[in-house]
């Protein structure tokens, strides 16, 4: 079965509510038979009829170092941080988990100014099927001092193992940044074929006041506004 999940460590930016926000789009949105899974630390989250929590391996985790963990999950995976706003249909998503090569991987690529700082993939979003536990096992307390975070180790992994990394964006339109798009780009408006918004640093979606946003977080669609 499809498997949609995220991670949550506490003593960050998100709380329990973007988890919940979370899994209300992916109940409203995703109509492929799937299982929403949690990774997390916080014992005030619990699994319910739709959300199955999972417990983190390690408590210590800084920054977001804990995403590596959602690499213990055996595919179809498809992850996505909590940063991120669905505005329509979560089925392509799945249909892409779904058919991705086991010897292949989706990630985001990355903002225009991770690009010019060299990144090569950006974690916030990736599908994989299959057995990637391998990435998540051969971690070391080294690489944890010598990355920065998760995303640049895993990165350097799938680079030095040859595995073929898809983009997201190659494959799934509608894909758009608020800070770089919707604010500047096209002045605060929604562009008509938006589907995935994606929050990278600040305002973070709780944070922001725009009536549409909220309304995804709270109801899960807009449709069901």
């Amino acid at each position: 079965m499809l498997k949609f999940a995220c991670a949550y460590k506490m003593g960050g930016d998100y709380n329990i509510d973007d988890v919940v926000c979370l899994s209300r789009q992916v109940k409203a949105q995703l109509s492929i038979p799937h299982e929403f899974v949690v990774l997390s630390d916080d014992p005030d989250l619990v699994s319910t009829s739709y959300i199955t929590v999972k417990k983190l391996d390690q408590d210590k985790w800084w920054g977001w170092w804990c995403v590596i963990e959602v690499f213990r999950l055996t595919g179809p995976t498809f992850f996505v941080g909590l940063d991120n706003i669905f505005m329509g249909g979560l089925d392509g998503v799945g249909k892409l988990a779904l058919t991705c090569p086991f010897d292949e991987i989706y990630m985001a690529r990355p903002q225009p100014m991770a690009l010019k700082r060299g990144d090569l993939y950006s974690s916030a979003m990736m599908i994989w099927n299959g057995d990637w536990r391998w990435i998540y096992e051969q971690l070391t307390p080294k690489h944890i001092k010598r990355f920065v975070g998760e995303e640049k180790y895993t990165s350097w992994q799938l680079h030095r193992n040859n595995c073929k990394v898809r983009f997201f964006q190659d494959y799934h339109t509608g894909f758009y940044s608020y800070k770089n798009d919707l604010l500047r780009r096209f002045n605060g408006r929604v562009p008509e074929d938006a589907q995935i918004i994606t929050f990278h640093g600040h305002p973070r979606p709780s944070q922001c006041k725009e009536r549409w946003i909220q309304d995804i977080r709270n109801r899960g669609s807009l449709h069901a506004c």
